[in-house]
């Protein structure tokens, strides 16, 4: 199968290179905000200074990594047209256009690596629900490449998360799936190299949301009686395996999980999932703890670097005039058990090991960056 990239082989290349091999558009000038909980603002744009776009960074893979390119899209100067799958350089001010798939119209960008891969869904509409196709995309092969469907008659996929070895997970329909499908695996490294199906917890749903260098998935999978619940799926022989909620909980979702095997996400009651508490576990007790959340208010953990800092949300009271919550940017177990950035509709989706926290806000996609060490 010589003619299918390998994402793991650009893992030499050094982050400058990897930076500097992009083909990029100039976006307009970084937008620093104030210093606040340690941390400052930058508002990622794209297209011109008289037209400018907001950036929409991915929620899914923990979408940044140490050279500062950010996965996510863009509608390219016209708000009804169909999103653009991006990369953009935080360091520079750039962003690139990763291009379609078979010529579609519409294309996200979910997750980037340390080596620069990316891979996320292109299609026809996906916001409204179009077929859609897991790619992956490389500086060494800067096309989309389909990762295909485990239905033939129904071919339907999106991919999530992918490590620094080029392993990519997601979601595809199979003939026995329900319409959310169920969560793959795609390896370069095991042959044949094809779409892998992880199961379920007896349901006919589940997807894949991270995954760390050692190969262990993170998720969510139902149960025969459709409960769904937060779920990891070894490395190498990918067993399932249901982590627990917390007392009072009886449903949950697994987003991310960092290289020493933690796990993030929020566990919730299926009769009110708003109500949602972020929570992380251990590897080491194997259980689940929750995270510090001011008593009534919903929490939700996205991502966990290295460290153990976790970003995710919170949900405040609406603002006036509006319905729904008023959602912060949260940040664990950083200068402080619990550091609330100001910014409205926060939704932070990645965090680096040197603490650059990416994701959105009321100004778009947007970045945090730790302004320097805990005062």
């Amino acid at each position: 199968m010589s003619h299918l990239p390998r994402a793991g082989n650009l893992l030499a290349l050094t982050s400058a290179l990897a930076a500097a091999l992009l083909l990029t558009s100039l976006a307009l000038p970084a937008s620093a905000g104030p210093t606040v909980g340690g941390y400052t603002r930058t508002v990622l744009q794209t297209g011109t200074a008289d037209f400018p776009d907001a950036f929409r960074v991915s929620t899914t893979g923990n979408p940044v990594n140490s050279s500062g390119l950010v996965a996510g899209s863009t509608v390219g100067g016209d708000f009804r047209a169909p999103s653009v799958a991006a990369l953009y350089n935080v360091n520079t001010g750039t962003w690139t256009d990763i291009g379609t798939l078979r010529g579609s119209a519409d294309a996200a960008a979910a997750d980037v690596n340390e080596g620069g891969d990316v891979v996320g869904t292109g299609g026809t509409d996906i916001e409204s629900g179009g077929p859609t196709l897991a790619f992956l995309w490389t500086l060494a092969r800067p096309t989309m490449y389909a990762l295909g469907s485990l239905d033939a008659e129904d071919p339907n996929s999106g991919a999530t998360a992918i490590n620094d070895h080029g392993v990519v997970v997601g979601w595809t329909y199979t003939p026995d799936s329900g319409y959310s499908g169920h969560a793959f695996v795609w390896d370069p490294t095991v042959k044949p190299v094809k779409m892998r199906d992880l199961g379920t917890l007896g349901g006919v749903d589940s997807v894949a949301y991270g995954i760390n260098n050692a190969g262990t998935v993170v998720g969510s999978a139902t149960t025969r009686r459709r409960v769904v619940r937060p779920v990891i799926w070894s490395a190498g022989q990918h067993t399932v395996t249901d982590i627990g909620t917390l007392p009072g909980y009886d449903s949950g979702v697994a987003r991310d999980v960092n290289d020493r095997g933690y796990v993030v996400g929020e566990d919730f009651n299926a009769a009110n999932p708003r109500q949602s508490r972020a929570f992380v576990w251990s590897p080491l007790t194997r259980t689940v703890t929750a995270l510090s959340t001011p008593s009534g208010l919903a929490s939700r953990a996205t991502a966990i670097n290295y460290h153990g800092v976790v970003v995710g949300q919170l949900d405040q009271p609406p603002l006036s005039g509006s319905s729904g919550p008023n959602t912060k940017a949260v940040i664990w177990n950083a200068c402080s058990p619990l550091t609330v950035l100001p910014e409205n509709y926060g939704a932070p989706t990645g965090i680096t090991r040197r603490e650059r926290v990416v994701g959105s806000s009321e100004y778009g996609g947007t970045s945090w960056l730790k302004a320097g060490p805990c005062t």
